[in-house]
């Protein structure tokens, strides 16, 4: 009893209700001597004590207040609007997140504890283990992601520092986080050695370090009890059960993660000879393992990006993409990277949005960090005209993972459906001041160019993603509509003929035939590429409701019959809200 007495004596204090009850004394003093030098010579001595009783009245209220409302003085400072870098993703989600953010939503993302992992150094004495290297720094990533109460800077924003020599303090400040793990790998054989150690960003002293000699097999118990040393100094209250493994082993062959560990450091290529080096990886972890469902993620994202830029013929890419998707998840229902690979195949193949929106939405409460998720919910959301849903989405994969070049692309890539060039192509270019080589965003920077009417540098950065991909045909075909936009006609009908050339070794989509048509002037002609290309369920043609360079067509009564077929749960096209204005 006497306990919970000083318990309660301590929050009275602590509340500060001893002060309140003091100032209010004071006050109410002060106004009892005021109203006697009122009063008295107004003839109202009568009225004296009324007021001595609405103070009284008045001291329990002031006391209970004072315990709910306790006042802190840091609640006046945190409703201010955070100060992130980069640009705003757009003003409508600025302004929400203005009109719904509270003080408390505010301020909590900082007084969490938050830490960045970057890739570990390959100390190996051939220096050819970077992808285990990366792998490593991956899994712990994932790991510590399922830490209720720990915010993590996702993979690709970590990765940003790889082979950079940035002092801890400042990485800290670009990923606002925390601490930040880093660390080397030595694999020789079937022996490993890891170290680790975890820096705070604010002094740069080491708050924990250690260093494993192992077995090979051992990698997956090294990865969890790295993960636990570091939850247990950063807040040991977060597991709750000590002995909770982080890690689980996802197969029991140290090949396959192996061959799995390969594929993924090839697929973040993301071109063509990288996706086809990743897809003989990944399919050599499933011979291996028929049962370990992320190769099989994997294989599906491969074949759906090959089919998406046209590198395989659709047909292909849709029955290969959907069966790896499909195993991936009667594998492993819980993993959220087996949703998100389904969901992707549903909205860019079969062009279901609501059932992709569905899926989606899965992988994330699976795993609200899961990123690429967020951006492709955005996307998705774009394409259905829903823009500020979109935006709030980017939104949350960039504090996920504010470094993160493709999020940021694929931001630009909405803005540019909404008809705001100019932010998209603001974006665009802030990507190409971190990274000039980044081919995606070229390609979209030089089709916003050319729908600005900038088409002297449509083409320069057409030209350009030409030569990064290795004069890809999806990037030729784009330079090919530049050039008719531009007045070139001699150059765009030369890459017309060379597209033409290319149908007899090899897949080349009607899609990139129309796009040049367009660039002519050749509409009909456009038209019936087009046409085709929904027929063959081409994926990009997904973009058909949205994407700016289809506008000449829209006047044309077949087209609106045309994209009634592409995507489902449409709530609004930017062309149509653009001709009711």
């Amino acid at each position: 009893m006497a306990s919970k007495l000083s318990s309660f004596f301590g929050e009275l204090k602590r509340r500060k209700v001893y002060r309140v009850a003091v100032v209010y004394v004071v006050v109410g003093l002060g106004i009892l001597g005021a109203a006697e030098v009122i009063l008295d010579p107004l003839g109202l001595e009568a009225a004296r004590p009324f007021v001595v009783i609405l103070i009284l009245l008045g001291f329990p209220i002031a006391l209970v207040l004072a315990w709910a409302y306790e006042v802190k003085p840091e609640e006046a400072v945190s409703a201010g609007l955070p100060d992130g870098d980069g640009p705003t993703p757009s003003g409508l989600a600025s302004q929400r997140e203005m009109e719904f953010a509270s003080p408390v939503e505010v301020a909590e993302p900082e007084q969490r504890p938050s830490i960045a992992v970057l890739p570990f150094m390959d100390m190996s004495p051939g220096q050819d283990h970077e992808y285990f290297c990366d792998g490593m720094a991956e899994e712990l990533i994932n790991a510590l992601t399922k830490v209720k109460g720990l915010r993590v800077a996702a993979r690709t924003s970590s990765f940003y520092f790889k082979g950079k020599s940035e002092d801890v303090r400042e990485i800290g400040r670009r990923l606002d986080v925390g601490a930040v793990l880093e660390g080397s790998v030595r694999r020789d054989e079937y022996k490993l050695r890891v170290t680790a150690q975890l820096v705070s960003v604010q002094d740069g002293y080491h708050l924990w370090s250690e260093t494993y000699d192992r077995e090979l097999r051992d990698v997956f118990a090294i990865q969890d009890e790295i993960s636990r040393s570091i939850v247990e100094t950063v807040r040991p209250t977060l597991l709750g059960d000590a002995e909770a493994k982080l890690v689980e082993a996802p197969t029991r062959s140290l090949e396959a993660y192996d061959h799995y560990l390969r594929g993924r450091h090839y697929w973040e290529g993301r071109y063509e000879g990288g996706l086809e080096t990743a897809l003989r990886y990944f399919e050599k972890a499933v011979e291996i393992d028929p049962e370990y469902a992320l190769p099989y993620t994997g294989i599906a994202d491969s074949y759906a990006i090959l089919g998406i830029y046209g590198y395989i013929p659709p047909q292909e890419a849709r029955r290969r993409t959907s069966s790896a998707a499909q195993r991936a998840v009667e594998l492993d229902d819980g993993l959220s990277e087996a949703h998100a690979s389904l969901a992707f195949y549903r909205m860019s193949f079969d062009w279901d949005w609501e059932r992709g929106a569905v899926g989606l939405r899965k992988a994330i409460e699976l795993n609200p960090a899961n990123a690429k998720a967020h951006v492709w919910l955005a996307f998705l959301r774009g394409l259905q005209g829903r823009f500020e849903e979109a935006f709030d989405e980017m939104a949350l994969a960039k504090n996920v993972d504010p470094l993160n070049n493709y999020n940021a692309a694929m931001t630009a890539c909405v803005h540019t459906w909404a008809r705001d060039f100019e932010s998209g192509a603001g974006l665009l270019e802030e990507i190409l001041r971190r990274d000039p080589h980044y081919l995606f965003a070229v390609w979209l920077l030089a089709m916003t160019y050319r729908e600005m009417s900038r088409h002297d540098d449509a083409v320069r950065m057409c030209e350009q993603a030409v030569t990064l991909s290795n004069e890809a045909l999806n990037f030729k075909a784009s330079l090919g509509q530049a050039y008719g936009s531009a007045g070139f006609e001699d150059r765009a009908r030369a890459i017309l003929d060379d597209l033409h050339a290319c149908e007899e070794s090899r897949y080349v989509s009607p899609l990139w035939l129309s796009w040049v048509h367009l660039g002519l002037g050749e509409y009909d002609r456009a038209f019936d590429r087009l046409a085709q290309a929904v027929a063959d369920g081409t994926p990009l043609a997904m973009m058909l409701h949205q994407d700016s360079v289809y506008d000449p067509l829209r006047s044309d009564p077949r087209f609106a019959e045309l994209a009634m077929g592409v995507g489902s749960g449409i709530v609004a096209r930017s062309y149509d809200l653009n001709r009711s204005d």
